[in-house]
């Protein structure tokens, strides 16, 4: 994703791996979203793990077609295998990677990515929608993922602006969407809070319109810039 392209291509590589890296998630959800249609119970069904089961295995099987790092080639970089560092190099180059000032600097905007997830799957999708509406939450929050990463992707390899103006863009289109989005979100969390403390959860459907349409938008927009947010992760 960031080492077999060259410099000026980083962001697009990290675009193809995010859409298919939640294309999986994509899929998953349709196809819980198709076997729990008519559900009326709050738990998937069995058939459901059973069809992820098996997307999972053929992932597996897939995986085992990856190119080998040594087969790969690129253009203008030329390594012996003379050249390749042993473990206690690689280890004391780590060591003094995630030493660099900058780094450390960077470690809470790396932490922070993945720590949504728990908040907005089980408080915000799992406790205000019913069964099938909660998988197709799921399969458009992970499209939006796909569309943030290939947004992202290329918003930072802008060709007319140095690597230092793409990281600004970057960063003040995190802080825009981030403000907004979130700030939507504390909306919803009030409203949420009101509605539970009534005995009002895992009630909404997708066909309830205007009571539907705000939360769901909110969360096609959370996945959407945890994608944003990753994207840039990667690329600094």
């Amino acid at each position: 994703m960031t080492t077999y392209v060259p410099e000026s291509q980083k962001g697009r590589a990290i675009a193809v791996f995010w859409i298919i890296f939640n294309l999986g998630g994509g899929v998953g959800s349709l196809a819980s979203f198709g076997l729990n249609f008519h559900s009326k119970t709050s738990t998937i069904s069995d058939a459901t793990y059973i069809a992820l089961l098996v997307i999972m295995l053929v992932g597996w099987v897939l995986g085992l077609l990856i190119c080998t790092p040594s087969a790969v080639r690129v253009k203008g970089i030329n390594t012996t295998a003379s050249e390749k560092p042993n473990w206690r190099q690689t280890a004391r180059l780590a060591l003094r990677t995630v030493s660099d000032w900058r780094v450390i600097c960077m470690l809470p905007l790396f932490f922070s990515a993945n720590v949504p997830y728990s908040y907005q799957q089980n408080e915000v999708n799992g406790m205000n929608f019913n069964i099938r509406t909660r998988s197709l939450n799921g399969a458009l929050y992970w499209m939006a993922q796909m569309l943030g990463g290939l947004i992202m992707g290329c918003l930072l390899d802008m060709p007319w602006l140095t690597r230092r103006w793409r990281a600004v863009a970057g960063w003040v289109t995190l802080f825009v969407t981030g403000m907004a989005i979130w700030g939507g979100g504390y909306k919803f969390q009030l409203w949420s809070t009101h509605r539970i403390a009534q005995g009002l959860k895992q009630n909404i459907d997708y066909t309830n319109g205007s009571l539907s349409a705000g939360p769901i938008i909110l969360y096609i927009c959370y996945g959407a810039y945890d994608a944003l947010w990753q994207s840039f992760c990667y690329w600094l």
